[in-house]
């Protein structure tokens, strides 16, 4: 079996973090002390993204849509396809 070594991956692993990262302190937990934050990312505001969010749309008016007509009943599907190519043209 090729590849390296177990003892050579960690020593290698160990000596890339103590170059590239720093150790995170020791935190006491005490229940009631700390901040009640539990979220993973950060809140950032619109601003620090460089992003302008105010509003540049002015709604003139409102209005509830038309009712619907009532639909018909149809005895079949020919009937159906008739009224659908003849009447209504969709087909």
């Amino acid at each position: 079996m090729s590849g390296i070594a177990l003892d050579d991956f960690v020593a290698e692993a160990k000596s890339f973090l103590d170059a590239n990262a720093e150790p995170r302190s020791e935190q006491k937990f005490v229940w009631g002390e700390g901040p009640d934050r539990v979220g993973i990312l950060d809140e950032k505001t619109p601003d620090a993204y460089g992003v302008d969010v105010k509003p540049r749309l002015e709604v003139l008016k409102t209005a509830e849509p038309s009712g619907r007509k009532a639909g018909v009943k149809v005895a079949s599907v020919a009937e159906l396809v008739g009224k659908l190519k003849n009447e209504a043209g969709v087909l």
